[in-house]
């Protein structure tokens, strides 16, 4: 089934680069992208920073703001790990965006708002993160760094207040006849961090990152996360090192009690690991493009995904394609893997995707679509290119993706 197939059939009514969206019987529902899911754009493949902790961060962040303050904000009704994806649903809140609001109206939202930051504000802990035991910067930082995991000192005091970190006028929903707020949303970056992370970027329009003449404060935020490494020297960039966990994040303020672990967290896949997949799927999903009868080599697959300098991890990853029939999306049986050779045309040597002998295997497959494969002098086989060769500037699927975009 394809992506599109998918969001018509389970009721999705909006898909990004990151997330997919439902709304079902009172529930609104988002989840992180599979990384068979993953998308390829104009500057290639985009693996999603953090797609499972920022899910898992705003459903603690949720909890814990509800508990501990008459903030609204969506109750959360569960948050789960299920076929690569997790899965965050809580209840939907019917309203209009602040966004869309007139400005007479929006200096009401703000009064509200600066109430419930200092509500905020009144929550306070010694150690940096979300009620997740999550290290998790403001998005402005984060797209700055490839940092994912923070091990940082705690304080000696409870000096960190609680931060909201996404807080634009998109993420606060307000009763559009009493200008009342009815939820603040989106809490994936919230957590416990000094006051000057809080921005208040709901003071006009547009994304939580400084725009036009404003002061870029990003830099400042990783120099500081980078000074309170629990390992940080003046040599010290950027040391990456096991995340708080939630049985140890007891110094939150106020909590008392100690939380138990979340029960359906599960072991997080390190960033290399969910990189490798992603680009293995997004080389078989562009190697099942491929038309029967023809052939491309590593190299085009390669730049058709965005990675132009990566020929030998697509031969790599395809020599790695499960064999059929395996309990995966893609299988030596769904992706094509007989139809990408060499450059020059040849049949490289590799193992089988269907665990036959390699290049006879592959040679053997590309006569039974109709493919001329000789046998040179020196034994090696090939095809012409110029009758075979796909060579295509894009992929189909993008083709029809930018069409759709442009209706």
């Amino acid at each position: 089934m394809t992506v599109k197939q998918e969001e018509l059939d389970d009721g999705c009514f909006a898909t990004t680069f990151e997330r997919k969206y439902y709304s079902r019987n009172g529930a609104f529902v988002k989840r992180s992208l599979r990384p068979r899911e993953f998308r390829t754009g104009y500057r290639g493949l985009h693996i999603p920073r953090l797609n499972r902790e920022r899910l898992m961060n705003e459903a603690e962040s949720l909890r814990f703001i509800r508990s501990h303050t008459d903030i609204p904000v969506p109750t959360v009704y569960c948050d789960f790990q299920d076929d690569e994806a997790y899965y965050l649903i809580t209840e939907y809140v019917e309203g209009v965006s602040m966004s869309e609001l007139s400005d007479d109206q929006k200096a009401t939202v703000r009064e509200e708002l600066q109430i419930h930051l200092a509500k905020l504000r009144a929550l306070r802990s010694n150690k940096i993160g979300g009620p997740s035991g999550l290290v998790i910067p403001p998005y402005r930082a984060l797209r700055l760094t490839d940092v994912d995991t923070w091990s940082l000192r705690p304080s000696d005091q409870d000096e960190y207040v609680f931060c909201h970190n996404d807080l634009s006028q998109q993420n606060v929903v307000v009763n559009p006849e009493t200008l009342q707020i009815k939820a603040i949303i989106d809490c994936e970056y919230a957590g416990f961090y000094p006051p000057r992370f809080e921005r208040p970027f709901f003071n006009r329009l547009g994304p939580s990152v400084a725009i036009n003449s404003e002061i870029d404060d990003s830099s400042n935020i990783l120099e500081f996360l980078t000074s309170q490494l629990a390992t940080y020297n003046h040599r010290t960039v950027c040391t990456i090192s096991t995340p708080l966990s939630p049985r140890n994040s007891t110094s939150l303020r106020p909590i008392h009690a100690r939380r138990k672990p979340h029960p359906n967290k599960p072991p997080t896949m390190s960033r290399q690991s969910e990189q490798a997949q992603a680009f293995a799927y997004a080389v078989y999903a562009a190697v099942q493009e491929i038309p029967r009868g023809k052939v491309t080599s590593y190299g085009h697959i390669a730049a058709l995904i965005g990675t132009p300098e990566r020929p030998r991890q697509v031969g790599t990853a395809l020599r790695h394609l499960p064999a059929a029939p395996a309990a995966l999306p893609f299988h030596s049986a769904n992706v094509p893997w007989q139809r990408v050779i060499s450059a020059r045309g040849l049949i490289s040597p590799r193992g089988g995707g269907d665990g036959g002998d390699g290049t006879a295997a592959q040679a053997e497959a590309l006569r039974a679509e109709g493919v001329d494969v000789q046998r040179r002098g020196l034994g090696e086989l090939c095809v012409d290119l110029d009758v075979y060769g796909w060579f295509p500037e894009d992929l189909p699927s993008q083709l029809e993706e930018e069409g759709d975009e442009e209706e």
